[in-house]
């Protein structure tokens, strides 16, 4: 029997349909008792500019893209040039609201397939959904494989692997298996057994987000193969972080494939992310007077000549201000006003001018959508309302859930479908989308329910705020349990939104704990500055009695601050869980609350505190036995000492440290210590030894995807290469890395990898591209207060002012990082500052002064040099020490002070040779002016790299710490496990270091440039 419904040939004698489940009649035609009326697609909506405008001429069309046709080839010649370059590219298209961006993408998407008549495209609308942040990604999907938009979760899921598998050999199915799970993990696509996409003790969901982030890139490069690809993401400035960092990475890996991002929003998408303002971009402004009354008299065809009378076109141009959608709005509502109208007999329509000249229209746009809304009947004004309050996208099944609210519902079979709320909604969401106030969406999230959207932010904002207190409340309350009732995977997805209803519906008990398990979901996928206001949201709302979730909260927002680098915000949040943890004497709570107080003085420079705090966190878990919470405050204290220049404490912690971990079995918390003493070798200038832990601790990182960690490691990686002369490889370690850190929003390890490839530039003459990276890197440190990191910044800065000619800057800059060096208390950075400051004092005293004076500022800057040697002196910093010397020796030669440029070259080829290891890449800094500065030195660059950052060390677990290991409190405690008491010592000589296991002496590397030794 044939379905007349689907049109599915059933075989089975059953009264229902084997495929949709339509009750069948003995004429195959299907009954509605168990179906509800409102099952299947919204009726389609009649087509757009043929009835919104009854007094237009039969056939007549209106052009919404009058006046576009530059910005129109701007973005076919986008697609032209990915296809003939072979390459991707991102493209901006900005404008404010009303401008018609929604009817510029439909013709866009025309013009582009008629390019290329292969070329795939897809379009999705982001939103702001912290639990899901790549969901826009898969609708690109669905479109770009044709998925079919009536598919169940399964169904869905099982097609896409099909679809997926289909691209490539069937030798090949099990990678591409495993590709189609792990983008459907990232996506939110249910896949049945994606036993390549699940959690595990040692691959997490959050570390799967890389490696799914990576199979996507690989299956855009395969669907590009053969067809160009046009990805349009609408409403992009409402994306979050996540979703734009993925399309920077997706762009890096799709380099040569031709597709093009095509993202549309306001013209605040143009700072929406790092480095976007020097994207592609396209600009649509207000349309010029001439393309507005054509747009005008296009609007009004059909109706007498004097409708389109120069004070007519005037008045409504006036109101209109070059805004298209503000034009048809203005237009529609002398319509609906009666200013235009249908006069009986022959007349026909006309426009009223008389009454045109007084009718009072608001000059905005706000105020054109208000006057035309209140022109919609009270009920059908009320419904829009709730759609509202809904938010930007609602689905009909919302509305349908809010107007059977105290009405009597079905109670049995027979009552189902009979209340006709469906049909009538649906009438009013088809007139509502032929007026251009909503318009339908392709998102089948709800299984069976159909999406829209507001056309205009303007518009909903208006509706809602209509609306009375109480009827509002009971709205929130109606959708949130909606939203609830809906399958499991749409309320995992739409968490922060349920939170939000409940919220203003006046649960906020309920609302904090979905506010709490939506920043566990977002934190999860690596939206860190998501995640953290979200657990600002369910803090806010927490009882104060409830004591446990808070500590869990403070706990997760002081960690993801620190991640981003708000260090105080950290400090402020887990100032109030040790409080909190003190008034219940929960010592183990209160520990971890030390510890990361401690990490967040030790980012800031503020090392007597950091010190303090950590020590207090050590003897807290050790009074409650944890000594997992006691290895890693060890580590702590050891990277502390580090940083103090205290090499030999900070290395025998490291030590302790690794044996522990290494008998425990504990890879992560082995792969943190191998490379904190791969720092310690590197500082040493033992870079065998250093690259050896270094390696190891990568390839550890790597297995377990600790993202944090890899991060750190590969920029070490690089500095070792960076230190042999190895370039290339350093700067793609620091890229690689760079990626990574901005994916998982670690901006303090971001602004040190922008640093550290700012040096690069810099030595190689890329000066615009290395003020580029400056620029942003100071930006994240001045925001941060992550100083130390910034004092290397400065330094770089002042290199590159020097080299510009712009010598008054460069002084300036320098200075501060002196003074920077000094509140941090460091000799290392305070003695490459000094040195820094030495050479563009000389240079300036050599440049651009004269006679005694310049003699003065010679010596001031010689003598400034020289107390930046003498504070570098000590094996601790033997290799800053030999290219401090080396930096004088050049300085001095510039001087023609030979004999003295000797003695200090001397002393470095003496120092150099003790080490084995020749670094190729010469610090010096060019004495130049704008005028002549092409006789200046090949090279300029900063004096400092980072060789190590302050990231939280959050997943470095160790576990039964043994008694040997353990920071004793007194005086007779084995000397190996002791921490350090004397705040002051790193400012001490400092001892010689400690031996390793079998060294080995370092082998002797060198390298060269493009014209020599790097200088």
């Amino acid at each position: 029997m044939l379905c007349v419904q689907c049109g599915h040939e059933n075989i089975t004698g059953f009264e229902f349909c084997e495929n949709c489940l339509s009750i069948l009649s003995p004429s195959g035609a299907p009954l509605v008792a168990m179906v509800d009326v409102d099952d299947g697609p919204a009726p389609s909506p009649a087509p757009r500019d043929v009835s919104l405008f009854p007094w237009n001429p039969l056939g007549h069309r209106i052009d919404p893209l009058i006046g576009r046709e530059k910005e129109l080839a701007a973005a076919v010649g986008h697609v032209r040039g990915v296809i003939e370059r072979w390459s991707a590219r991102t493209v901006l298209l900005l404008g404010d609201r009303g401008v018609g961006t929604t009817t510029f993408v439909a013709r866009f998407r025309e013009l582009a397939h008629d390019v290329d008549h292969k070329l795939l495209s897809a379009e999705a609308y982001c939103r702001e959904e912290p639990s899901r942040p790549y969901a826009a990604m898969g609708s690109v999907l669905r479109e770009l494989l044709e998925l079919p938009d009536d598919l169940d979760e399964a169904s869905l899921g099982e097609r896409f692997v099909e679809r997926v598998t289909g691209l490539y050999l069937p030798e090949q199915r099990s990678a591409a298996i495993e590709l189609a799970q792990l983008v459907g993990f990232l996506v939110g696509f249910r896949i049945a057994g994606t036993h390549f996409a699940e959690a595990t003790e040692t691959d997490t969901a959050a570390t799967l987000v890389p490696r799914a982030s990576q199979a996507l890139m690989r299956l855009l490069v395969r669907l590009s193969k053969s067809s160009p690809v046009v990805i349009v993401l609408d409403e992009a400035h409402r994306a979050g972080a996540p979703l734009l960092g993925l399309i920077d990475l997706l762009m890096t890996g799709l380099a040569n494939s031709p597709v093009l991002f095509l993202l549309v929003g306001r013209p605040k998408l143009i700072s929406a992310a790092p480095g976007w303002e020097r994207k592609q971009h396209i600009d649509m402004g207000p349309m010029s007077r001439a393309d507005s009354e054509t747009m005008l008299k296009a609007l009004l065809a059909g109706l007498p000549k004097l409708a389109t009378s120069k004070a007519v076109v005037d008045a409504i141009l006036g109101w209109a201000s070059g805004n298209p959608y503000a034009m048809r709005s203005v237009v529609r509502y002398l319509h609906q006003t009666g200013i235009i109208a249908l006069e009986p007999g022959e007349a026909g329509w006309l426009l009223h001018v008389d009454m045109l000249e007084g009718l009072e229209i608001p000059r905005d746009l706000e105020g054109v959508a208000s006057a035309r809304l209140m022109q919609l009947d009270s009920s059908d004004r009320e419904v829009l309302q709730q759609a509202a309050i809904a938010g930007p996208q609602f689905w009909l099944g919302m509305l349908v859930a809010c107007a059977r609210q105290g009405e009597d519902g079905a109670t049995s079979v027979h009552g189902v479908g009979k209340d006709g709320t469906v049909d009538r909604l649906r009438t009013l969401l088809v007139s509502l989308v032929e007026r251009e106030v909503v318009e339908p969406v392709r998102d089948r999230s709800v299984p069976g329910d159909d999406a829209y959207r507001f056309r205009l932010d303007v518009d909903r904002e208006l509706l809602a705020a209509e609306m009375a207190s109480p009827l509002r409340s009971r709205t929130h309350r109606v959708l949130a349990h909606w939203i609830e009732l809906q399958s499991s995977q749409f309320g995992e997805d739409h968490q922060s939104l349920l939170a939000r209803h409940y919220e203003l519906a006046g649960d906020t008990s309920r609302a904090a704990q979905v506010y709490a398990m939506a920043a566990r979901r977002a934190r999860a996928g690596f939206a860190t500055e998501d995640a953290a206001q979200l657990y600002e949201d369910a803090l806010r709302l927490m009882a104060r009695d409830d004591v446990t979730e808070r500590l869990t909260a403070l706990q997760a927002l002081g960690e993801l601050h620190l991640l981003i680098g708000q260090n105080a915000k950290a400090l402020e949040r887990l100032g109030e869980m040790l409080a909190l943890s003190w008034s219940m004497r929960s010592r183990g709570r209160g520990a971890t609350a030390l510890n990361r107080m401690g990490r967040a003085y030790r980012a800031m420079g503020q090392y007597d505190e950091a010190r303090a705090h950590l020590k207090g966190a050590l003897q807290m878990y050790r009074a409650v036995s944890d000594e997992r919470g006691g290895g890693d405050t060890l580590e702590d204290l050891g990277q502390l000492e580090w940083l103090r220049g205290d090499h030999d404490r900070a290395q025998k912690s490291f030590e302790v440290v690794k044996a522990i971990r290494t008998r425990q079995r504990d890879p992560r918390g082995l792969a943190l210590s191998l490379h904190d003493l791969g720092c310690i070798f590197l500082e040493r200038f033992d870079l065998d030894s250093a690259e050896k832990h270094l390696v190891d601790a990568l390839a550890l990182r790597r297995k377990l995807d600790d993202r944090v960690g890899v991060s750190m490691t590969l920029n070490n990686i690089g500095v070792v290469a960076w230190t042999r002369g190895d370039v290339p490889r350093a700067e793609g370690a620091w890229r690689e890395s760079l990626d990574i850190s901005r994916e998982i929003g670690s901006r303090p390890v971001t602004a040190m990898l922008l640093s550290n490839l700012a040096e690069s530039c810099l030595q190689d003459g890329r000066y615009d591209e290395a003020e580029v990276l400056l620029v942003e890197a100071q930006a994240i440190t001045t925001e941060t207060g992550d100083r130390r990191t910034l004092c290397s910044i400065l330094m770089n800065v002042a290199a590159l002012e020097m080299a510009r000619g712009r010598s008054t800057s460069a002084l300036e800059t320098a200075g501060r990082a002196v003074t920077e060096a000094e509140s941090l208390g460091g000799r290392r950075l305070l003695g490459l500052a000094l040195v820094a400051l030495g050479d563009i004092e000389t240079g300036v005293a050599r440049t651009d002064q004269t006679g005694a004076a310049a003699d003065t500022a010679v010596e001031a800057g010689l003598s400034r040099i020289r107390d930046g040697i003498h504070a570098l002196a000590g094996s601790n910093y033997a290799l800053d020490h030999a290219l401090a010397l080396e930096q004088s020796a050049d300085v001095l030669r510039r001087l023609d002070r030979s004999s003295e440029a000797d003695v200090h070259a001397g002393e470095a080829a003496e120092a150099f040779a003790a080490s084995g290891v020749r670094p190729p890449n010469r610090r010096a800094i060019a004495w130049g002016t704008a005028r002549d500065f092409g006789a200046a030195m090949e090279a300029a660059s900063g004096l400092s790299m980072e060789t190590f950052g302050d990231p939280p060390w959050t997943e470095a677990p160790v576990a039964n710490l043994p008694e040997d290991a353990k920071v004793p409190e007194d005086a007779n405690a084995p000397e190996d496990a002791k921490v350090p008491e004397d705040a002051n010592a790193p400012e001490a000589a400092p001892a010689a270091a400690a031996p390793t296991e079998n060294p080995k002496p370092p082998k002797k590397k060198g390298g060269k440039g493009k014209s020599g030794k790097r200088r």
